[in-house]
């Protein structure tokens, strides 16, 4: 028994190398396939929102500028405008993410793009637009401007807002698909402009 015993070690370290191995590779396969699904589950959100909502009237909302003014959102609502909505609690690298691609791609001030955020507080918003030097329209609304069933998951999303307050062409941007973000923001910048 006792000459047995080195080898029957061996055997023993070699076995939970191979299992360990095999572990690892599975979990790492798993991380990508649940990076594959939250890809999805983004787009299917988005889709479900276009049907459940694309159409829909919403409140005419006070939104809050910088400067502490209160005005009803159909007052700043003239034409169809991109709206950018997103919470303090949502993701910060995202929705900063997605300023700059905003920025980035609607180049001309006069485009009618909007900027709409939930803040708690006065002084946080205006920290936020002091801090990131927005050259965008931005107001502060006191809740969620669309009841999208998903707000709470922490995601920032976009909207077309047409004069007569009806939402279309909802889109929940994907930090690991920014192409698709930019084709997204393109489309509508050629929708705007036509």
């Amino acid at each position: 028994m006792k000459r047995f015993l080195p080898a029957l070690i061996l055997l023993l370290v070699v076995l939970l190398t191979v299992v360990f191995y095999f572990l690892n590779s599975k979990s790492k396969y798993d991380s990508s396939v649940l990076a594959i699904n939250e890809e999805s589950y983004l787009q299917k959100r988005s889709k479900e929102s276009n049907l459940r909502l694309s159409g829909s009237k919403i409140a005419d909302e006070i939104c809050i500028d910088s400067s502490g003014k209160g005005f009803p959102l159909s007052m700043l609502i003239k034409d169809t405008t991109l709206i950018f909505y997103f919470s303090e609690f949502h993701c910060n690298v995202c929705y900063e993410e997605e300023i700059r691609f905003i920025q980035s791609c609607f180049t001309d001030n006069s485009s009618p793009v909007m900027i709409i955020c939930w803040y708690e507080s006065d002084t946080g918003f205006k920290n936020f637009s002091d801090k990131n030097q927005i050259q965008r329209p931005i107001y502060r609304i006191e809740h969620e401007l669309i009841d999208l069933k998903f707000d709470n998951f922490g995601y920032p999303y976009y909207f077309l807002l047409h004069p007569d307050l009806i939402v279309s062409d909802i889109y929940i941007p994907d930090k690991n698909s920014p192409d698709m973000n930019k084709q997204y923001l393109e489309r509508i910048k050629k929708l705007l402009s036509e």
